[in-house]
């Protein structure tokens, strides 16, 4: 016995798992030590001489020790899981944090865009790529020229800017791969005549459906056909480009429309023919 109770010989023959071994059997487990008044874990087997057993040797272990160092473990994967839990949390964190920030500011630009701020933008270079990509895409949407429906010049055209710094004309047909439900057709035509001086639309000479860029001061005749009209009557507007300002994306246009059927005078006052 490596840690003895007492001082002196004592006999350990009437212990189970020494009585087996000197019965020539490998004895393992546990019980409860009333002399130690704890459990033990126990292996004992037998010392031989020839075929004569001659002795036992048994190792021991306090139950008690090793459940402390159970506890000691668990105590130890405890704190481990908890460390990777806060871990784990504080990365969700951060990442949703990544994630959820860019679609917070591309949700405040589509607002903005709603209310108006036509010059509002997604921040792009931020985020994930799904999330970057999907800012990309908005930007490019926003950027693009704006359809006027039943506005002040009261026909189907968008506006873009080139990068020249002129003005494209961009009937609704022509904008989208397929026409929106309802479109009208749209014809163009350059003017060579000042705003005020063109006083009447001519009949022929209009481009259908079809992009025009014009440039400051110039005069574009717009003939929209509409289905509101009786035998298909188209009406007429001209449309003049006042000024450019290519740093804030903003075309300034003068516009009149003869929302008279067929008739094709453009000037202020009661129509003519």
């Amino acid at each position: 016995d490596t840690d003895p109770l007492r001082d002196g010989i004592r006999n350990f023959s009437s212990r189970p798992e020494v009585a087996a071994a000197l019965d020539q059997k490998v004895a393992s487990g546990t019980r409860y030590s009333e002399s130690l008044k704890t459990g033990l874990i126990y292996v004992a087997v037998p010392v031989s001489l020839g075929n004569e057993v001659v002795g036992a040797v048994r190792l021991s272990y306090s139950t008690q020790q090793v459940e402390d160092r159970v506890h000691e473990y668990w105590l130890l994967l405890a704190l481990a899981g908890a460390v990777t839990l806060a871990v784990a949390a504080m990365v969700g964190i951060l990442i949703a944090r990544w994630v959820t920030r860019p679609l917070g500011e591309l949700t405040g630009a589509a607002r903005e865009i709603g209310s108006g701020d036509l010059d509002a933008r997604a921040d792009a270079s931020h985020g994930p790529p799904e999330v970057r990509a999907l800012a990309s895409s908005f930007n490019l949407t926003a950027e693009r020229p704006q359809v006027l429906s039943n506005g002040s010049v009261n026909f189907e055209v968008a506006f873009d800017l080139t990068g020249d710094g002129k003005v494209r004309f961009i009937p609704a047909r022509a904008l989208v791969p397929q026409s929106p439900a309802g479109a009208p057709v749209v014809g163009l035509q350059r003017s060579s005549s000042a705003f005020n001086a063109l006083t009447r639309a001519p009949e022929r000479g209009y481009t259908d459906d079809s992009t025009l860029v014009v440039g400051v001061n110039e005069v574009v005749l717009v003939r929209l056909a509409s289905a509101g009209c009786i035998y298909g009557e188209p009406y007429y507007a001209k449309v003049a480009v006042d000024s450019v300002i290519a740093s804030e994306r903003r075309i300034v246009l003068r516009t009149l429309v003869n929302r008279n059927c067929g008739y094709r005078a453009l000037t202020e006052g009661l129509p003519n023919t």
